[in-house]
């Protein structure tokens, strides 16, 4: 009697211990360590999930069958699941193969009091061994936030990268603000950055620009986290920029490319972006900061834009030739990696879609991206690309 009721007590005590951890993983903003299954462990586990439909199917049609045909069904299930359980093995192999990535989404104001607005989640992905030295930070669209690109990320995790997905003040485009004002473009983007007083037509303080709220991130990683070596990327609460690639999507690559021209950063990528441009009678003309000299040496640039995107792609594209991207426009549909060696990627993907911001964002966005019959990203390779290292 004594060792019947000790195993449901020593269960009760491991489930309450988990439960404990659980809870203060959520207070330290962690939310799940695990295998990501990419590549062939995706077409496995698809696989693994068909297989396990069509035994439903069949169990289903057994309840009803008698005879001859019951007995045939019966070993069609026994031989199904022979499959199940061999295709469930080399999955579980697979995935034990692949990285553990660790996910963490940590508020702003949790990083810094004085950060009040936005307070939306920075997203965070690294290897659990804290491997790596090189760090992605990524900057989302206006009004989007960093949850909304979480493939992304994901997919410069598994490059080896620490990423970070950080929150900043977008809540408008720059386009709406500054419309045929051609100084307004790089005034606004210098106090987002850097929280300096230059722009009349945004408001943002010290605490909340993007500089600090990358640097607070930062430091509360390597406080909360030592194990991932999150404090290689700071050198006296600066960020050390060599080691960093930026990237984001359309406002957001703005801002990667502002930084890069301040910085000599590692790497720079622009999904759907710059898009900062005045209306001529000649056509588009970029934003004067573009033409400006940059610390990063152009040939680490790198961009992604959608053809289709009436609303953006004729600025980016006017902005890629003043930038002077390295190689032609090269269209990813249908060819691979290495793209003839061009940071100028075009699709030319989304015609059908009703919305005219669909195009835009699908070339990032885990909401509009396309996925494969594997339900990985049509993209992927062309992100692998992007991102390097």
């Amino acid at each position: 009697m004594e060792n019947k009721l000790k195993n449901p007590i020593k269960r009760l005590l491991r489930i309450a211990i988990s439960i404990i951890a659980l809870m203060v993983a959520a207070l330290m903003g962690a939310r799940f360590t695990v295998a990501i299954p990419q590549g062939n462990c995706t077409i496995l586990e698809n696989r693994l999930k068909g297989l396990e439909a069509s035994r439903a199917r069949l169990q289903s049609d057994l309840q009803k069958a008698s005879g001859a045909d019951k007995q045939s069904l019966i070993q069609q299930i026994k031989e199904l699941d022979s499959e199940i359980r061999e295709k469930q093995r080399e999955f579980d192999l697979c995935v034990a193969r692949l990285p553990k990535i660790n996910h963490y989404e940590v508020s702003p104001n949790q990083t810094d009091p004085k950060i009040t607005n936005p307070n939306r989640a920075h997203e965070v992905f690294v290897n659990a061994d804290g491997s790596g030295d090189l760090l992605f930070m990524f900057f989302p669209g206006s009004p989007q936030q960093p949850s909304q690109f979480k493939k992304v990320l994901m997919t410069a995790a598994e490059a080896g990268y620490h990423v970070i997905g950080v929150d900043y003040p977008n809540p408008e485009e720059l386009k709406k603000i500054c419309d045929d004002r051609p100084n307004c473009y790089g005034q606004e983007r210098q106090e987002v950055l850097e929280g300096k007083n230059v722009s009349p037509d945004v408001d943002v303080d010290a605490a909340n620009c993007i500089l600090n709220r990358a640097v607070k991130l930062i430091e509360w990683l390597a406080a909360n986290h030592p194990n991932e070596h999150w404090g290689q990327f700071l050198n006296n609460g600066q960020i050390r920029w060599n080691k960093i690639t930026v990237a984001g999507h359309s406002q957001g690559g703005g801002h990667a490319a502002m930084i890069a021209r301040l910085f000599e950063v590692h790497r720079v990528v622009l999904f759907s972006s710059v898009s900062d441009a005045t209306q001529s009678s000649s056509g588009f003309v970029s934003a004067p900061w573009l033409a400006q000299s940059h610390a990063t040496p152009i040939n680490r640039y790198y961009g992604f834009g959608n053809t289709r995107d009436k609303l953006f792609f004729p600025q980016i594209e006017v902005n890629w030739n003043t930038l002077a991207l390295p190689g032609t426009e090269i269209s990813v549909d249908g060819s691979s990696p290495p793209y003839a060696g061009s940071h100028r990627l075009t699709t030319t993907n989304g015609s059908q879609h009703p919305h005219p911001v669909y195009p835009h964002n699908l070339v990032a966005t885990d909401a509009d991206t396309p996925l494969d019959q594997n339900g990985r990203p049509v993209y992927l390779p062309v992100w692998r690309y992007l991102i390097g290292p």
